[in-house]
This record gives structure tokens, C-alpha cells and sequence, in this order.
């Protein structure tokens, strides 16, 4: 599962935005469209679990996966 996915399980970043209004955790629709790139934050772990279904484990490993290369950016050799 991906931090896309998670924010799309919470209804997606408008949606999330809106549920977060009036909260010590407000943000942006756009900071959290961020989110999907740079991770959500881990102070905000128990209301994405709270509100997407998901699990605070299952959100740090998709924060921890964004650190992965991507394929796009592997470098293939044809050396030997």
C-alpha cells in the first residue's frame, strides 16, 4: 500500500482537509497531496489510521517505502 493509497482510503486530500478542519492536525488539501511524495507526518499517524482504516504500522511502512529508488531512477549498467 502506498501514501497515495492511505489518503485515498481517508476520501482523498479534499475530503481529508475538510475532516481535519478545526483540528490541532489541520492541513491543506495541498500539503496533504504532498504527503504522497514526502510521507505523512508521524504526528499525524493516528488520525490517517483513524480515518482511512489503516493501520499506524501499515503507514510508516509506506512512508519508509518512499525512500526506495523508484525504477525511473535505477541506473542499469551494460558493463561487466
Amino acid at each position: 500500500m502506498t501514501v497515495h493509497e492511505i489518503i485515498i482510503r481517508a476520501g482523498g486530500a479534499v475530503r481529508l482537509a475538510n475532516r481535519l478542519q478545526g483540528t490541532p492536525h489541520e492541513r491543506s488539501a495541498s500539503t496533504i497531496r504532498k504527503w504522497a511524495y514526502n510521507g505523512v507526518p508521524r504526528s499525524h499517524y493516528g488520525i490517517v489510521s483513524e480515518l482511512s482504516g489503516v493501520s499506524i504500522a501499515d503507514i510508516h511502512l509506506a512512508n519508509s517505502r518512499l525512500d526506495e529508488p523508484r525504477p525511473s531512477e535505477c541506473v542499469v549498467s551494460d558493463a561487466a
